[in-house]
């Protein structure tokens, strides 16, 4: 939409597209523009059938200069557009452009083929302020009242031009590319923290185990002095008794109650049993028998 620079004429500027019932068909290339409040529909460029398109956008950059965006031929989104996927359309002369450079535009100027239709200048607006056929006097005088509101501006715009880099420049960035590609600053300070960490947490629990395991050792050493490991093997409480058989091991001695003949074989800290079941005989002390009355 573009605005006379008095406000009073708004003219619409519709490009492209389809009948809205068969998307498959040939789209538009031309550009048609509504101007109000007098609802005048005016012809403004007739394009070529092959560089149509439907289902693209359209947006007002600069007062004279209008982007289109995207869009599909004849519903095949797999198919190239006629002229690449943007084209800039001048609000003024009505022409599309081939370049665009944002350091060159100019104020909004109505063409010749609105202001002959409706009237006006180039800088006024048109003096139909109402449709010829209109019947409706409450929409007009909605059309009546002025936009009040401030309407924010972005532009101009500032060129981004790129120097190009000489014959070293460019070497050295390809030799860096793959260390840095892809991997912004943020992200390697983050991938840096977290293999301290790692590192870190690994070395603390390789020392903590390697701790435990010479405190370990310390306290066998301790409480399992050289004399008792040399008398392992002469102790008693390791061989086979007629009622039980004690067990020796590094907490202590430990008394079971199945009766077997078990052969120890004592080594040094350590106790195997080599297990030969037998035959059990209960005994019976006589003087535990009782007679009743």
């Amino acid at each position: 939409m573009a605005p006379a620079s008095d406000s009073s004429t708004f003219n619409i500027y519709i490009y492209g597209g389809y009948d809205g019932i068969n998307a498959s068909v040939t789209p538009s290339d031309d550009v048609y523009i509504l101007s109000i409040p007098s609802f005048t529909w005016i012809k403004a460029y007739s394009g070529q059938p092959s560089h149509g398109r439907s289902g693209h956008k359209c947006i007002k950059v600069y007062p004279d200069k209008m982007f289109v965006l995207g869009g599909n031929h004849k519903n095949d989104t797999s198919a190239c557009l006629d002229g690449g996927f943007l084209q800039v359309f001048n609000l003024n002369t009505l022409q599309f452009q081939d370049t665009y450079d944002p350091d060159e535009w100019s104020d909004y100027s109505m063409p010749l083929i609105v202001t002959d239709r409706i009237g006006g200048n180039t800088t006024e607006g048109e003096k139909m302020l109402l449709p010829s056929s209109w019947g409706a006097g409450g929409l007009s005088s909605i059309f009546a009242e002025s936009y009040i509101k401030p309407i924010a501006s972005y532009y101009p715009y500032t060129s981004a031009r790129v120097t190009p880099p000489s014959s070293t420049a460019t070497g050295m960035v390809g030799t860096h590319a793959n260390l840095s590609s892809g991997t912004e600053p943020g992200q390697k300070t983050i991938l840096a923290v977290s293999i301290c960490v790692g590192v870190t947490c690994i070395s603390f629990l390789i020392w903590l185990a390697t701790r435990r395991l010479a405190r370990h050792r310390a306290w066998i050493k301790s409480n399992l002095p050289d004399s008792t490991r040399e008398n392992i093997a002469t102790d008693p409480r390791i061989y086979k008794q007629d009622s039980d058989c004690m067990i020796f091991s590094a907490s202590g001695a430990y008394r079971t109650d199945e009766k077997s003949s078990r052969p120890q074989i004592a080594l040094l800290e350590k106790t195997y049993t080599e297990f030969t079941p037998t035959k059990t005989q209960l005994q019976v002390d006589p003087s535990l028998i009782f007679e009743l009355e």
